[in-house]
């Protein structure tokens, strides 16, 4: 159930998504991060923009509740690339990855344990950028092109480094009885 100040936060990012606003939004609760990943997702749509993540460990509390969104966004041939940083996460079993592998995107994971900062990045304009990821912290804007250049510059540069695998064309193996 949606609280009155979660109500009214939603209003505010409807608002900025809409009318394109720079306005610099910060949040700090969980909720509010998964209303802002409901309205970027929805500014991917709207604009045909790629969907680029950073995510640490992937919680698939709050991760696995948009696997059919990705899907969706993806079959549009919207780019969704995904880079998880903790080597321990079980990708294969992780309905969120799964779905953006599954359906066509970019999947990278680190082989050791990285600090750097989490993010979604949607276009050249939107965002969502942790500043305190322990206490859900964030800084949020659907129409600020600096912010977003740099964390695109980021991604494509990070997801370059040795430690980055990318497990895109990773298959299951099967055995084949001859």
């Amino acid at each position: 159930m949606s609280t009155p100040a979660t109500s009214e936060f939603v209003k505010l990012i409807q608002e900025c998504r809409e009318t394109k606003s720079t306005r610099l939004i910060y949040n700090a609760s969980i909720e509010h991060a998964r209303d802002l990943f409901v309205e970027l997702f929805k500014e991917a749509e709207e604009i045909e923009g790629s969907v680029n993540i950073v995510s640490g460990f992937l919680t698939e509390d709050f991760y696995n509740q948009f696997s059919d969104t990705v899907k969706r966004i993806i079959a549009k041939g919207i780019p969704v690339r995904l880079a998880v940083l903790d080597p321990e996460v079980d990708l294969k079993k992780h309905a969120f990855a799964t779905s953006i592998k599954d359906s066509g995107g970019k999947l990278f994971q680190s082989d050791r344990k990285i600090k750097t900062p989490h993010y979604i990045l949607v276009g050249d304009r939107g965002f969502r950028l942790e500043t305190d990821h322990d206490n859900a912290k964030a800084v949020a804007s659907f129409n600020n092109p600096e912010i977003a250049k740099m964390l695109n510059v980021h991604f494509h540069n990070f997801t370059q480094q040795a430690f980055m695998k990318d497990l895109t064309q990773e298959t299951t193996e099967t055995t084949n009885p001859q």
